[in-house]
C-alpha cells in the first residue's frame, strides 16, 4: 500500500529537539514537492534553520498546541541568527496544517512564518492556507506577511 505523505523520520529526522533535523525536513519537503504528498510530522521537537515551504504542499501535524504549550509536535529554530522558521514566501497553493512553532524567543528579530511576496515577477494570489497552527515566543513576528494577498488564516494562534 503507497502512502500518501512523507515523514522528516524518512530522510534521518530525530525530532527529539537536540539534532539538527533541517536536512531532513528540507529533503521530506522536496520530496512532497515532487510527488504531490502532504508532508506528516510525527510527534517531536524539530530544531530546524530555516525552511522554505514548497508551492501546492501540505506541511501537517497534529494539533495538540493550547495557550500555555505547544504541544505534543513543534518546530524550533536551530540558532540565534535565522530570520525566520518557516518561509512562505514561494509557498503558492500550500497548506499549514496543525504545525506549532515556538521561537523560544531566539535572536533579535525572529519570525515564525515568514512571507515577503514584494517584488516578486508572479501576480495574482499567494493562496496559502494556515489552518489551526500556533505561533510562539518569536522575538520577530509570529507572521511576518509582506505583500500578501489572499492569505486564508482560521483557528490558529499567534502569541
Amino acid at each position: 500500500m503507497e502512502l500518501f505523505y512523507v515523514t522528516p523520520q524518512q530522510f534521518g529526522a530525530v525530532g527529539d529537539g537536540v539534532a539538527d533535523d533541517t536536512a531532513a525536513i528540507r529533503a521530506a519537503a522536496e520530496e512532497a514537492s515532487k510527488t504531490g504528498k502532504t508532508l506528516f510530522f510525527p510527534v517531536g521537537t524539530y530544531r530546524t534553520d530555516v525552511i522554505k515551504v514548497p508551492a501546492a504542499v501540505e506541511f501537517r501535524a497534529q494539533a495538540t498546541w493550547s495557550y500555555r504549550s505547544a504541544g505534543r509536535t513543534v518546530l524550533v529554530p536551530a540558532n540565534d541568527w535565522q530570520r525566520c522558521v518557516l518561509d512562505v514566501s514561494d509557498a503558492l497553493g500550500a497548506t499549514l496544517y496543525g504545525i506549532a512553532i515556538d521561537g523560544q524567543q531566539k535572536g533579535t528579530e525572529m519570525h515564525g512564518l515568514f512571507m515577503n511576496r514584494d517584488g516578486h515577477v508572479t501576480f495574482g494570489e499567494h493562496s496559502l492556507r494556515i489552518d489551526t497552527c500556533q505561533v510562539r515566543s518569536c522575538t520577530g513576528n509570529g507572521f511576518h506577511a509582506e505583500g500578501a494577498w489572499a492569505v486564508s488564516v482560521r483557528k490558529s494562534q499567534f502569541t
